[in-house]
């Protein structure tokens, strides 16, 4: 993704010569954009197969769906907490919408992990944990990420959360093969 994103720049800075900066974002970010937005669905696509092959080789393949349907779950309440905090009312202040996600988020999270501790092995909780905040952070960049909103209160909310959640997620899907964090 760095290297499209590289590339888009140096073929966009010849065609906006001496302008100004908000007339180079104009340019640039909607390029990169749908680099970002289609470098997250492969992403998620390819992460998606390697979850449905691990499921199927422990035999709990069916879980995929329960997997699937509570971090949808939980990507509607997140968004629905955006929405309430972008206009600047409910929760506009963002250390409380912080709070209110990262609590909902561990109880998602715990529920899950009891949940795939029937059964599962310890890599199974840590990429069903980890797939599931890359889940809902690959749909904040789909719904709230779009060259429209991108510059919005939404959209800043959205990649603030996205880039908050990023170490998780790499840790987590470290520790799949890595550290053995739940045991």
């Amino acid at each position: 993704m760095l290297l499209a994103f590289l590339l888009t720049i140096e073929a966009t800075l010849p065609e906006v010569g001496e302008t100004t900066p908000t007339q180079v974002r104009a340019h640039l970010l909607p390029r990169l954009l749908f680099w970002m937005r289609w470098s997250a669905l492969a992403a998620v696509s390819a992460g998606i197969a390697d979850y449905v092959l691990l499921l199927s080789a422990e035999g709990i393949a069916p879980r995929l769906f329960v997997f699937l349907a509570a971090w949808l779950f939980g990507w509607a309440v997140v968004a629905s907490l955006l929405w309430l905090s972008a206009p600047g009312k409910a929760l506009a202040d963002g250390r409380w919408l912080g709070a209110v996600v990262v609590l909902f988020l561990a109880v998602l999270g715990w529920s899950g992990d009891l949940y795939m501790r029937q059964g599962g092995s310890h890599k199974t909780i840590s990429l069903s944990l980890g797939g599931g905040l890359a889940l809902l952070m690959f749909a904040n960049t789909w719904f709230f990420l779009t060259p429209d909103k991108a510059e919005s209160r939404l959209g800043l909310l959205a990649a603030r959360l996205n880039g908050w959640l990023t170490p998780v997620v790499l840790f987590l899907m470290g520790s799949a093969s890595h550290f053995s964090l739940f045991r």
